[in-house]
């Protein structure tokens, strides 16, 4: 019974072409010129403006399903203490982007 699927022939394993000559290849840079060292400072700043606006959006988000917790379980539960820190956490990142954010004057 012949196996299923294509195979080659076991004649063509193994052979290559003479005109075939293995060579090392190198993989082409595409540099920003250096004339403009801050062509990409404005994306940047876009970025860096969304990730502290999500990071205090987090934050609200956390107090939030902290207090909601707390009315539950009541607020000795670990878990309201764990949210209401890492909404405090949030909270202080968010801010460090945002001065960081801030022109130096």
């Amino acid at each position: 019974m012949q196996p299923r699927g294509f195979r080659w022939p076991k004649s063509k394993l193994g052979i290559v072409p003479e005109w075939v000559v293995p060579d090392a290849m190198e993989a082409a840079s595409i540099p920003a010129p250096p004339s403009t060292p801050r062509l990409f400072a404005g994306a940047k700043a876009r970025r860096a403006a969304k990730r502290a606006a999500r990071l205090a959006s987090d934050a609200e988000r956390f107090q939030r399903a902290a207090m909601r917790l707390e009315a539950v379980v009541g607020a000795e539960a670990w878990q309201v203490r764990h949210l209401y820190r890492q909404a405090a956490d949030l909270r202080q990142l968010a801010s460090e982007e945002a001065a960081a954010l801030a022109p130096a004057a």
